[in-house]
């Protein structure tokens, strides 16, 4: 489909949609005994053979706004309708040859194609003056078409009463329009199809149907379709009115057309799909807040997929609640056998979502779309090595910037600049494209904008007009939601003293400050960008500095949240923070989710400190040695293999010359001691009293498992045996993920020893039961030191929906490997009070001769070998953080550092 925005493909696309119908119902009404095979787009727009595979008629379908004419068919091209049939019936005289019009028929085609001689021949002789054919050949020709007027309503309504008589009728329309883009892929690849066909697809599209209205509220909560609601006049100039002011960009926005087209970045979308269809089907949009990058990932939806076949991903709570969406997805794909597209918006509470990615990358028929920030994009860390994907980095450039201007301009959108060049100095050259098209869609910046509105509220509160207390609502939400956090309404308002709080938030809902939540629980800022700008607009030095607000908001962020807000906190006011970290040591949030947040951020922050501490030591040994930096240190600063980081020198010092590891030792003497990463965590999480309510979701559960862990890695004491309902933790053997369930008892296992290994002796038999279920395992041995699995290999693990070159690629993966050592790492956190972790896998020998080695057999993983994964984060962090000033600034540089490597 174009993507310009002179086009209109309605007219084509409504052609065809009738002509698929038309197809669907011939193929339905066909009798299975006949053994008809159909080919849509084979000869004509429709194609249809016998048994022996003989061609028996060919269709062209029309669907003419005017009435059918002989010039509908261009009869005076060489290759047209007439030609081509005609050379048909030379071979094939028995050939039928049909059209069928959805619109009205015209006089002359009527006699054409009637019973009247004299009629026809006159059409002949007409037909005839085109130079291919004789009057006679014409006249034969037209004999043989027979033509008929088909009514879209009738078609529609025999389709869909056969529809509704089978599963499809939970969702006919639905069916319809899946059924309708099926047969559209079998008319691109010219796929002959039978009425037994058509059945098997429809009882799989009816089975996902009915699967789906079974699980409507994970559908609609987790999975959204991205469908196309009637946007009307008065919306029009809503979504209008609140795109160029600011906010973040919905899918209506899309349809109202509001936004700015961006040809060139959209085809090179098109063109990362493209490139490698069969092995990458991921492309990810990173870039700084403001760049646009939701409007392009709904724009390219838009333009380039049907209704029906995009989805919006909304969160994603876990590793677990990846796979399980990913599951879901899969099923849709596999259930239509037709490429869909998944866009992911990424937030910084997205816990999982390069698992969801890497779940959804391998499936031939999903094609998944990422945008994230660029912050979150370096966070994740993801190689290319685990999934393929293609990046599309999002910036804003004075070229892209004309480009924009003049498409705002055609738009005839209200703007204050007679040029792109006043407009552009206006702007500065510097900043994110939502400021720029603020600034010519509303004739001044945005901060200048924002700077008028705080300017009129502080004179109405400094003469009395307002309360401060409102002042002081939109700087704490504004510096809350410059870091992507929300607040919580009530009791923000009741420590604020706010008399009419409903009144205060219409107000600045209407002025595009603030918004509230769907059900009205929680505050927030309408973007980024724009409470960033607030938040620096509403605070000063000595008055309202930012360390103030960001204490006061700490208490009232929305729990799920925290993390994040403490993160970019700790990131972004790095020399700001003591009066947060105050606030910090009586803050006491009781869902184990927000608890957990707070022990990362603060061991992140750790890190950071430590590597700021060691900073000249490492910038010293890496003029040395380079990123061999981390093997002279002692880089596991978690202990995650206790001792690894010195005994390495220990044992391989003799084959090093004396001076180097003289100059090693010394190195190593300088730094500074490892235990002073976790001390904030530490210190915080020792002063917990009140008792966390119990987990009520996945994420909580995962929570409550790091944090019990922390509390056993730190030698801390809580009252867990008063904390810890055994009915509750007796319930999640089988309530939980088997991930989530193993992170439980490791953590458990390390930090409620005591009242754990009873528990565990007690359930041991249930776990393993657990354990058996999910991993297809025959038997567990235990010999009290010892844990061996023997499963059975899922030797078609590999699904149709991969192709021959993903098969290959898994086979490269050492599979057999992969699925021993995993379960031997779920062995060792689901049950782990043991030393030693073995396996051994069946089934997959079935081929003559014999393996010299079996990637499934695992005699004995000692624990220490089989690491924990909280421990090696922070590794991984502290190795981030610590190359970070020596990375590449430019692309010059870092191509320069590449071809000094070669």
């Amino acid at each position: 489909m174009s993507v310009s925005s002179q086009s209109d493909a309605t007219p084509a696309y409504r052609g065809y949609r009738l002509q698929a119908l038309y197809t669907l119902s011939r193929l339905l009404e066909s009798n299975d005994s006949a053994n008809f095979t159909f080919q849509p787009e084979g000869k004509e727009d429709l194609a249809i053979f016998d048994a022996s595979n003989n061609l028996v008629e060919v269709v062209q379908v029309k669907a003419h706004s005017e009435a059918l004419a002989l010039s509908s068919f261009n009869p005076q091209k060489s290759n047209s309708f007439f030609y081509r049939v005609a050379q048909l019936l030379k071979t094939n005289s028995h050939l039928t040859i049909s059209i069928a019009s959805f619109g009205e028929i015209g006089q002359e085609m009527r006699q054409a194609c009637g019973e009247n001689d004299n009629k026809r021949q006159t059409v002949a002789r007409k037909l005839s003056e085109y130079t291919f054919l004789s009057e006679v050949e014409a006249d034969s020709l037209l004999a043989k078409i027979q033509l008929s007027r088909v009514k879209e309503a009738a078609l529609t309504e025999s389709v869909y009463r056969f529809l509704k008589e089978t599963l499809t009728g939970v969702d006919p329309e639905s069916a319809f329009e899946i059924l309708n883009f099926w047969l559209y892929i079998c008319a691109e690849n010219k796929c002959k199809i039978t009425r037994r066909d058509v059945v098997d697809k429809i009882n799989k599209v009816g089975r996902f149907i009915a699967e789906r209205a079974a699980h409507h509220k994970e559908w609609f909560t987790t999975i959204v379709p991205l469908e196309e609601p009637e946007i009307d006049a008065k919306l029009k100039d809503e979504l209008s009115e609140e795109f160029y002011r600011g906010i973040s960009a919905r899918y209506e926005h899309i349809l109202a057309d509001v936004d700015v087209l961006r040809s060139q970045k959209l085809q090179e979308l098109a063109k990362k799909f493209e490139e490698n269809r069969e092995k990458n089907r991921v492309v990810i949009i990173h870039g700084a807040s403001g760049q646009g990058k939701t409007t392009l990932a709904f724009r390219y939806l838009h333009e380039f997929f049907p209704d029906q076949w995009r989805f919006k991903v909304q969160l994603i709570d876990s590793r677990e609640h990846a796979l399980s969406i990913a599951t879901a997805l899969a099923g849709q794909a596999d259930a239509i056998g037709i490429p869909i597209a998944v866009y992911l918006d990424v937030s910084p509470n997205d816990i999982g979502w390069t698992e969801l990615v890497k779940e959804l990358s391998t499936h031939r028929n999903i094609q998944v779309l990422v945008t994230v920030r660029e912050e979150d994009f370096r966070r994740a860390s993801i190689s290319g090595a685990e999934i393929q994907f293609s990046g599309v980095e999002l910036t804003f450039d004075r070229i892209e910037a004309q480009e924009i201007y003049q498409s705002l301009t055609n738009k005839k959108l209200p703007a204050e600049f007679l040029t792109f060049e006043e407009a552009w100095n206006k702007f500065g050259g510097e900043g994110p494209l939502m400021e720029f098209v603020y600034l010519v869609t509303q004739g001044n910046s945005l901060r200048e904008r924002l700077e008028q509105q705080i300017t009129r509220l502080k004179d109405e509160a400094r003469t009395g007009k307002r309360s401060y207390a409102e002042i002081k609502l939109l700087r704490l939400a504004s510096v809350a939601s410059a870091f992507e956090s929300r607040l919580q309404i009530k009791p923000l308002v009741k420590h604020l003293a706010l008399t009419v709080p409903e009144r205060t938030c219409e107000q600045f809902e209407k002025e595009y400050l603030l918004r509230l939540s769907e059900d009205g629980s929680l505050i927030q800022g309408l973007h980024p960008i724009r409470s960033a700008i607030l938040a620096d607009l509403l605070s000063d030095s000595t008055f309202s500095p930012w360390s103030e607000s960001a204490s006061i908001c700490l208490p009232f962020i929305f729990e799920r949240d925290v993390e994040s807000f403490l993160l970019y906190a700790f990131s972004r006011h790095r020399f700001e923070i003591e009066p947060l970290l105050k606030s910090l040591t009586s803050y006491q949030p009781q869902q184990w989710t927000a608890i957990a947040g707070v022990t990362r951020a603060l061991i992140w922050l750790g890190i950071k400190e430590y590597a700021e501490a060691n900073q000249q030591l490492i910038a010293e040994i890496y003029q040395d040695v380079g990123t061999g930096f981390l093997f002279v240190l002692d880089g596991d600063i978690a202990d995650a293999t206790p001792g690894w980081g010195r005994l390495w020198l220990s044992n391989l010092g003799h084959t090093i010359p004396p001076e180097r590891r003289q100059r090693i030792e010394a190195y190593q003497s300088r730094q500074t001691d490892k235990k002073q990463v976790f001390v904030r965590a530490e210190t915080w999480l020792s002063s917990r009293t009140q008792k966390p309510t119990a987990p009520s979701s996945d994420v909580d559960w995962s929570g409550m498992a790091e944090t019990i862990f922390w509390i056993g890695h730190f030698g801390l004491s809580w009252p867990l045996a008063e904390w810890l309902s055994n009915y509750e933790i007796d319930r999640a053997i089988d309530a939980l993920p088997i991930e989530i369930l193993a992170d439980l008892m490791l953590g458990m296992s390390c930090g409620y020893q005591d009242g754990f290994s009873s528990w565990l002796e007690t359930n041991r038999s249930r776990l393993m039961n657990r354990f058996r279920q999910e991993t297809q395992t025959v038997a567990l041995e235990d010999d009290g030191e010892k844990l061996t699995a023997h499963f059975i290999v899922d030797i078609q693990q590999q699904n149709g929906s991969q192709s021959e070159d993903e098969q290959e690629a898994e086979t490269t993966k050492n599979r057999l490997h992969e699925e021993a050592v995993q379960r031997c790492g779920l062995l060792r956190r689901l049950l782990p009070n043991r030393e030693l972790y073995a396996c051994q896998g069946y089934g997959h020998r079935v081929w003559s001769g014999e393996i010299p080695f079996d990637e499934t057999q695992k005699t004995g993983i000692p624990k220490s070998y089989l690491p924990i994964s909280w421990l090696l984060s922070v590794n991984s962090t502290f190795r981030g953080l610590a190359l970070q000033p020596f990375r590449p600034k430019t692309w010059q540089e870092y191509t320069h550092s590449i071809l000094n490597l070669r």
